[in-house]
């Protein structure tokens, strides 16, 4: 018999709660990519920062660039990652074309080159919030490169709070798509503890299956946070928009094969709420809905943090603080 039932219990626990926060992340993936939600915010990001009511629209004109424009995937389709030496390549492009055009028609000196009419064309914008950014770094630059390294660094720096706010609206679409797979599949995190508790034999295969899981180094090295995947656009590394969708779908599909694997009380067939140990049958739909409430909640957390509180009680059990079943 185990020595530690309640350790090997817990660390099964953790191993469903794992497998089915990559389902769940990996449904959440199929519908950032369906709806183009990285595309989307990081257009919205650039232009609530770049463009000015009664002013220059300079978001969208870096929009309109040719640098931008070479890196939709397909016509209509908007990148969902642009580089901050790409943007500022773009941004200063469309801020010299719009002082040129203007020396054209004789307003500003069409004799500076270089830095100088870099200063020139930014001292000509419109007054504004891009003005008093570009003016703020401008002083503290003594020239193009180092103009060119801050506005740079400001952008990443910028990037990194619209990465949070991908994070932050993923996490609601998690928790949706959490909620939605519990019930549709009957996931009940006690009745699975009650089954995991009582079968000796599936408790030890779920321990075994763990401790695979946990020494699987590629695994680990896939494993990322919603923050992280704002980050690289994936769908450049897939080679189209339709290869990515079929990789993750099929991530989907191989994934609900494993669940299926591991043969646990998942699932409305031949599920009766009689089958509960209750008299009342609210009591024992109360139950269920409470075993549901915990699974959503513990898939919200993400298949990162479980890996990683599944491999730090693994081998705790393993280094001999904890000891192992015989």
């Amino acid at each position: 018999m185990s020595k530690l039932p309640i350790i090997e219990l817990c660390i099964s626990l953790m191993l469903v709660f794992f497998v089915l926060s990559v389902m769940v992340s990996a449904i959440g993936e199929v519908v950032n990519t369906v709806l183009s939600r990285r595309s989307k915010l990081l257009e919205e990001a650039i232009k609530k920062a770049f463009n000015q009511r009664g002013g220059t629209d300079w978001g969208s004109r870096v929009y309109q660039n040719a640098l931008i424009d070479n890196l939709k995937r397909k016509a209509g389709k908007l990148p969902s990652y642009i580089s901050s030496g790409t943007f500022y390549a773009a941004f200063l492009g469309e801020i010299l074309k719009e002082y040129r055009k203007n020396a054209a028609n004789g307003d500003p000196d069409p004799g500076k080159k270089g830095y100088a009419e870099l200063v020139a064309a930014v001292g000509r914008m419109n007054e504004g919030k891009v003005k008093e950014l570009l003016t703020t770094l401008l002083n503290e630059s003594p020239d193009a490169e180092t103009f060119k390294a801050l506005l740079c660094k400001w952008y990443d720096e910028y990037m990194e709070r619209v990465t949070g706010w991908f994070a932050r609206r993923t996490k609601i679409i998690i928790a949706l798509i959490a909620s939605v797979l519990v019930i549709f599949l009957n996931i009940d995190t006690i009745r699975i503890a009650k089954e995991i508790w009582s079968n000796e034999a599936l408790r030890i295969s779920l321990v075994d299956q763990a401790e695979k899981t946990v020494a699987n180094q590629q695994l680990a090295g896939e494993l990322k946070e919603y923050s992280e995947i704002f980050k690289k656009d994936s769908t450049a590394a897939a080679g189209s928009a339709m290869e990515e969708l079929n990789t993750k779908i099929d991530r989907v599909i191989a994934v609900n094969n494993e669940v299926k694997s591991l043969h646990l009380p998942i699932g409305w067939k031949d599920y009766k709420l009689e089958n509960n140990p209750y008299n009342s049958p609210l009591l024992s739909f109360l139950q269920m809905l409470l075993g549901w409430v915990i699974t959503a909640f513990a898939l919200t957390a993400g298949a990162p943090f479980w890996f990683r509180a599944l491999g730090k009680l693994v081998n705790l059990r393993n280094t001999g603080v904890l000891p192992p079943t015989p």
